[in-house]
């Protein structure tokens, strides 16, 4: 005899599998209590994935990049200890609190005879083939862990959020070059608004 179940089985829904970019290259800008926040310094890390570079130094596509600008604890210099921690979603506009990062935005740099427009603060950017400059994608909201590992490298995750609410979610494990530029924000930037 055979026995037949009447039951409704619940479809079964798979989430989608989230992609984790692992970026190869990174490097860690300190500029100071360059807001004068008098609460923090600013750092803005960045990672890359595997690109050539061009004459200057600067990636060139196809690839991806990021950048987290994080608020750390006050220092007198560029000490890379002070990254080690978790950068989470800031309260509002006006919180630089250590543990915090910068949600981006776009900004005008003064040149001669006028102004142009580049990324600041937290974004994701992707590469064209044969160009230097991202297309960014900026960060609103999310976390950032940095941990410094016993042979001096770094280890970072994270997921962020874009404007347009796609996830970005991210690792690097390996050395950080640390570029010294207290002060060198301020003077070019304004706010875009």
């Amino acid at each position: 005899m055979l026995a037949a179940s009447c039951e409704k089985q619940a479809p079964v829904v798979e989430e989608p599998t989230r992609e984790i970019i692992e970026f190869t290259d990174g490097e860690a800008i300190w500029y100071g209590d360059d807001g004068n926040t008098e609460v923090s310094d600013m750092w803005n890390i960045r990672l890359y994935t595997d690109m050539d570079r061009d004459e200057a130094g600067n990636p060139v596509g196809p690839g991806q990049m990021i950048q987290i600008s994080c608020n750390t604890d006050q220092d007198t210099k560029a000490n890379a200890d002070n990254l080690r921690g978790v950068y989470v979603t800031p309260s509002d506009e006006y919180d630089y609190s250590p543990g915090t990062f910068n949600p981006g935005y776009l900004v005008e740099i003064e040149i001669p005879g006028g102004y142009i427009s580049a990324p600041a603060m937290s974004y994701f950017g992707e590469l064209a083939e044969g160009s230097a400059e991202p297309a960014p994608e900026f960060l609103e909201e999310g976390s950032v862990s940095v941990e410094i590992n016993a042979d001096g490298t770094f280890t970072i995750e994270g997921s962020m959020m874009t404007e347009s609410a796609i996830s970005k979610d991210f690792t690097y494990t390996g050395e950080l070059v640390i570029i010294d530029k207290p002060g060198v924000q301020k003077k070019a930037l304004r706010k875009r608004k």
